[in-house]
């Protein structure tokens, strides 16, 4: 809760030029703003002198039968600002982003001199108020002062490289931990800092703060603040690298664990947190208002599902990252993705930012209450800024909620009341998200190629080649999100794979959330399956119903392929998806919550020809990241056996009795007269040059219970109707005249279509 105007009001930051952080960047800028830096921070380092006693050393070849001069190496010596001081500790150096001193350094006197190996050396002055000019500078040419304050870097001789004449980009880790000896518990927090210090340090500090005296400050108040965020593990690391008022410094500071400034009777200065509080509200009832109180209760529109935290993450080199809170009682409320985006980019540590996220989170997915009253003036004595009150007027339909003040006008002299704005009390939602876990070990980010995820091989049906060679689909879920291809090796003995073929397109895997019945519409824009990706691709762009029926994205799971559209955000990684059913000549099929499902777009899909000798196939597919591959021998084989699925024949369509498709009936002692209809012969595409496929050898006739029990089978020559079923082979299959349904095979080379047609047929 901020209890300033709107932080929309303050002056936006400073823009990133190409993108990158300013702090990450080494300059010489004229009139920079000397860094201020509380906690731990990475910072580049502000050039303060020119480069100075530059010296050249040949670089000396064999070319034939003399040396000869094929470079220079160059060295210079110059001075560069880190912050204000003093500095506690230096952490490491980079240069180029490259890491070339690696620490810890604590601070012991004015300054202390590193060796960087085959660089060279540099004094550090911490920035303490006794630091002497440093005698290298004094000889640069150049007038310099002691910098006493400020910590600088001063480079003996630095090795700039083979033809190179300007310095490296320069960055360093380093921490400060104001001494604050008010407060009784540790400075630090996780190497962060109690974030109460940088207030009272920009307060007090005559050389970079405001200069004024402690006496002016809560300071009891600070302390108890204080110890309560070190209880819940709080810390921040701001660093300011721009002209900053202190009342943005009091609204950047206090958004980041939720607190509001307080002022005491003698008008020092304070904080206390917006927290759930024991002690009883103020009562503020209709005999305490003068008029009707102004209320503005917030919408289901104005709420966010979405709160997205920007920190500095410290385990991943000090860049901006972010971490989500996901509210999934506002989404189905509201039915729409609703998102804000927080920047704390003084927070450090993804664990403090995650408990941010959560408590802010959860604020913004409820509408809360807000408004303005005119109290009486004995009953605006009662009432602080930021202080709690239970409000109750039943004329509104409010009984006892529980509101903060935001802002209080105490009555000019001669007037009665007083006027207050207010916002419903949200202390109630930090109360166990600010306890901050422990974040987990830092580690290096290595860009490596990491095994898939998942993966899984489906031999495909005729229809997505047209082609009555056997076809298989690999489907790939990459285990990281750099790796941008894998290679095919398909196995040629026990020992021996070859490569047959490189993909640069990866699936999406999960798993049935809820059981898909089989007795959907052939065409779902109702109910939609839903889906939770397990992989770590879990994003579905719009797809249209246009497309779906041009099999765009398609859908596998168990036996059946489906085709997709119009995908809707569920929660996080969770789609429900809209499916036009049994594609491909596949049957629809009921799929129970957890079965395995494959996502992918039909023009993205990694296929290759195969033959049926033996049936039996082996693959590894091997991922890659650019001319990284992962070792072939830590990828598992996955094997398929092929059952000719390109080989069967499209199923019969339009099966009817008597010709009746949609009730067929039959009387005592009738025969069933049979009949349906044959898909197109397969042929090339326009113009028709060539039949793909032979007709069909069989038409299999199946007599089942209506509880789907067989009964018999009638097999006909060919693939042309109508067929007749005799009373009497009927009721041989029966047992006598009862409801049946009939179902419809073709067969061709042995083999049955993958589909069928039927109907059930009733006695009367």
């Amino acid at each position: 809760m901020s209890f300033f105007s709107s932080t929309k009001d303050l002056p936006q930051p400073k823009q990133k030029p190409l993108g990158l952080d300013e702090r990450r960047i080494a300059t010489n800028e004229q009139a920079r703003p000397v860094p201020y830096l509380c906690g731990i921070a990475r910072l580049a380092v502000t050039f303060i002198s020119e480069a100075f006693a530059v010296k050249s050393k040949k670089i000396k070849m064999r070319v034939g039968k003399k040396k000869e001069t094929v470079g220079y190496n160059y060295f210079a010596s110059f001075a560069a600002l880190i912050a204000h001081g003093p500095l506690d500790r230096l952490d490491a150096i980079w240069m180029d982003d490259e890491l070339v001193w690696d620490g810890p350094l604590a601070r012991s006197g004015d300054y202390a001199d590193i060796t960087i190996e085959d660089r060279g050396n540099v004094r550090l002055y911490w920035g303490t108020e006794t630091q002497v000019q440093d005698p290298l500078l004094a000889t640069s040419g150049t007038v310099h002062p002691a910098y006493q304050g400020q910590a600088y870097l001063v480079f003996d001789q630095l090795f700039f490289g083979r033809d190179r004449t300007n310095a490296p980009n320069i960055e360093v880790l380093v921490a400060r931990w104001p001494n604050a000896p008010w407060l009784s518990t540790p400075n630090s927090i996780e190497d962060d800092v109690n974030p109460v210090i940088p207030l009272w340090d920009l307060w007090t500090n005559p050389r970079y703060g405001l200069g004024l005296p402690e006496s002016r400050l809560d300071m009891d108040a600070l302390a108890a603040v204080g110890e309560q965020l070190n209880a819940e593990g709080i810390g921040v690391s701001p660093v300011i690298t721009r002209a900053l008022n202190f009342r943005q410094l009091l609204v950047e500071l206090c958004e980041c664990f939720d607190a509001y400034p307080t002022y005491d009777s003698q008008g020092r200065l304070g904080l206390a947190l917006v927290r759930e509080s024991a002690e009883a509200p103020v009562t503020v009832e209709p005999a305490d208002l003068v008029d009707a109180p102004t209320l503005n209760p917030q919408g289901w529109p104005d709420t966010f599902n979405e709160t997205f935290v920007r920190f500095t993450n410290r385990d991943k080199r000090f860049q901006e990252d972010s971490v989500a809170y996901r509210d999934r009682g506002n989404f189905q409320i509201t039915q729409a993705v609703l998102s804000q985006t927080l920047g704390r980019l003084w927070i450090t540590r993804q664990g403090v930012a995650q408990k941010i996220a959560n408590a802010a989170g959860r604020v913004a997915a409820q509408p809360m209450l807000a408004g303005s009253m005119q109290v009486r003036k004995s009953k605006a004595s009662g009432l602080t800024v930021g202080g709690l009150f239970s409000l109750s007027f039943p004329q509104s339909g409010v009984d006892g909620a529980l509101c903060r003040v935001e802002r209080l006008t105490l009555p000019a002299p001669g007037q009665a009341a007083a006027t207050v704005q207010f916002r419903e009390d949200t202390g109630f939602f930090n109360g166990d998200h600010y306890a901050a876990g422990a974040d987990d070990a830092p580690s290096e980010n290595v860009f490596e190629v990491q095994a898939l995820g998942y993966e899984k091989l489906i031999e495909a049906p005729w229809g997505f080649k047209e082609t009555s060679t056997p076809q298989v689909v690999f489907l790939a879920a990459r285990g990281d999100l750099v790796s941008n291809g894998f290679n095919l090796w398909k196995q040629r003995s026990d020992l021996s794979y070859r490569d047959v073929g490189a993909f640069d397109s990866f699936a999406q895997r999960g798993h049935v959330v809820v059981e898909y019945p089989a007795d959907t519409l052939l065409i779902d824009d109702y109910l939609g399956i839903e889906i939770q990706f397990d992989s770590l691709d879990n994003d579905l762009d719009e797809i249209t119903f246009l497309e779906a029926q041009q099999n765009r994205l398609l859908v596998f799971v168990g036996n059946e392929i489906l085709s997709a559209w119009n995908p809707q955000l569920v929660a996080a990684g969770r789609y429900r998806l809209r499916t036009i059913r049994a594609r491909y000549d596949t049957r629809r099929e009921t799929h129970p919550a957890n079965t395995e499902v494959w996502v992918a777009l039909r023009d993205d899909l990694a296929m290759r020809s195969d033959d049926m000798c033996p049936p039996v196939k082996t693959f590894k597919l091997q991922p890659f990241l650019l001319q990284s591959e992962l070792d072939l021998a830590l990828v598992d084989p996955i094997s398929i056996t092929l059952q000719k699925r390109a080989y069967r024949p499209l199923a019969p369509l339009n099966l009817r009795v008597a010709g009746d498709g949609c009730n067929p009936t039959y009387a005592t002692g009738g025969d069933i007269l049979a009949a349906w209809d044959k898909a197109a012969n397969r042929s090339s595409e326009e113009p028709v040059t060539k039949v793909l496929s032979p007709d069909i050898d069989k038409t299999a006739l199946e007599v089942l219970t209506t509880g789907d029990v067989l009964k018999g089978t009638f097999e006909f020559s060919g693939g042309s109707g109508p067929r007749t079923i005799i009373n009497a082979q009927l009721v041989a299959a029966l047992g006598s005249e009862i409801d049946f349904k009939l179902r419809a095979w073709f067969v061709r080379s042995g083999l049955r279509s993958l589909n069928y047609d039927e109907v059930t047929v009733r006695k009367i």
